[in-house]
């Protein structure tokens, strides 16, 4: 007992010295957005910021128990050793970490559910530290290139939560032991991840990190899973307290999104079938999305829309000239398919479909034809045939694989709506219950919305 009792003071006289030290190196502060609310954090910046160079920014994202008014609580997980390899690794970086209120969370979901969906707006404190860091990105010598974000428990899911909203900003992210709206795992394709739980985690499911890890997976996404063997909810202590993680997170560099260049002034065409007519017909439609979104970051482009209703591949090639052509577009938006495979219905709706060779000679025709007159050809893949799980869909995947393929062989830029849209369905607790089409082909707004933030976040706007 006595030699127990040793050990324990001895421990708590650790973790105090370790917590003065993550204190030392830190600034208590506050910062009040234009509406009165305040955002208290911790804040360490670089002995020395040298004239010219950048920094990287750590985003540190804390638990439950850490919340409160004190601005301290939050250093308790994660900042010391975090601050410390920085500083010992010659990777001096600006540090924040802010503290939510203790009736507040960082995402508004329950934490014990298998599931959630990303709130439309994000949580009181996750807007304002939001703020926050572009108040950062404009004012300090940030190095825009490796921000990364990280997190435990209730600041796992604001790692996700953050990263979902706003991918562009970040170089990678290590969420622990935390859950995320596996619909919003198509974002990460340019952001890495390594994600940490603990397989005996009573409080948040691992569940959770399996899923989202297993959708990135599908969708191509860099990510690294690490469950670690008889963990509870701790797993932030190998998570934190192994340096080739650290070494790991702070080695990444925000890979680049090319960005079109469209322009004012530039005529846009969006050749289709449906979809795209329906898409161009309604206000709220993709089309219109994609050109309001552009529109509200200064391209005022013109639109050509040139969908129609039940076309396949060679219906849109012998109307080409006449309907895009002609026009003198600079860009064209260009999907094909969903008409094309057989949608395995055996009644009157029954269509055979087109051949997958003449629909692939078809649409390499297409896209020749455009870039010869100079048009620069964006391919959007066919999205699923039915939104519920149905024949049509298996048969559309030769259709859909012959689509990338001509896209690869002919250097377009390819929008992989097929992918996202099949994560976004996986993840349906009723796969028969249609939320993205109004009739299981045809958009409904969800649906709409969703093909424009592909478009435009693929593209690099």
């Amino acid at each position: 007992m006595k030699k127990n009792i040793v050990f324990g003071l001895a421990a708590l006289a650790a973790a105090a010295c370790r917590a003065d030290a993550v204190h030392d190196m830190t600034e208590a502060k506050t910062w009040t957005d234009a509406g009165g609310k305040t955002f208290r954090y911790r804040w360490h910046a670089p002995a020395k910021i040298e004239q010219g160079r950048k920094y990287p920014l750590v985003v540190l994202m804390h638990g439950a128990g850490e919340r409160g008014t004190n601005n301290v609580d939050q250093l308790a997980i994660g900042a010391t050793e975090v601050l410390k390899y920085a500083v010992e690794s010659g990777n001096d970086c600006f540090f924040l970490a802010g503290q939510v209120p203790g009736n507040q969370q960082w995402v508004d979901v329950p934490w014990s559910h298998l599931d959630h969906r990303m709130p439309e707006k994000p949580s009181e404190t996750m807007a304002l530290q939001m703020a926050f860091m572009e108040k950062l990105f404009a004012e300090l010598p940030v190095d825009r290139d490796r921000v990364y974000a990280t997190g435990i428990s209730m600041g796992g899911y604001g790692t996700w939560d953050l990263v979902s909203r706003k991918p562009e900003w970040f170089a990678a992210a290590m969420p622990v032991c935390g859950g995320a709206d596996v619909r919003q795992a198509w974002k990460f394709k340019n952001v890495p991840t390594w994600t940490h739980h603990g397989d005996k985690d009573g409080v948040v499911p691992f569940a959770r990190s399996r899923r989202m890890t297993a959708a990135l997976w599908d969708l191509g996404c860099p990510v690294k899973y690490t469950e670690h063997p008889n963990v509870g909810h701790g797993s932030w202590t190998p998570a934190y307290g192994t340096r080739k993680n650290l070494e790991w997170l702070f080695s990444q560099k925000r890979k680049a999104v090319p960005r079109v260049p469209f322009a004012s002034g530039d005529k846009i065409a969006f050749l289709g079938d449906s979809i795209t007519q329906f898409g161009a017909e309604r206000p709220t439609g993709y089309v219109h999305l994609v050109m309001d979104g552009l529109a509200a970051q200064g391209v005022k482009a013109e639109l050509v829309a040139a969908g129609v209703s039940g076309n396949m591949s060679h219906h849109m090639r012998a109307r080409l000239q006449k309907d895009v052509l002609d026009k003198k577009p600079r860009w064209m938006f260009f999907s094909c398919g969903v008409n094309d495979a057989p949608n395995g219905y055996e009644d009157a709706r029954k269509n055979p479909g087109h051949p997958l060779k003449e629909y692939a000679a078809d649409v390499t025709q297409i896209v020749r034809a455009a870039k010869q007159a100079g048009v620069g050809v964006i391919m959007l893949e066919p999205t699923p045939v039915v939104e519920e799980p149905h024949l049509a869909n298996e048969n559309e995947k030769p259709y859909v694989e012959a689509f990338r393929k001509i896209a690869a062989a002919e250097k377009c830029p390819i929008v992989p709506l097929n992918a996202v849209f099949n994560s976004v369905i996986a993840a349906k607790e009723n796969p028969f219950k249609r939320e993205l089409t109004r009739d299981g082909t045809h958009m409904a707004p969800a649906g709409d919305r969703l093909m424009a933030e592909v478009i435009l976040r693929t593209l690099g706007w």
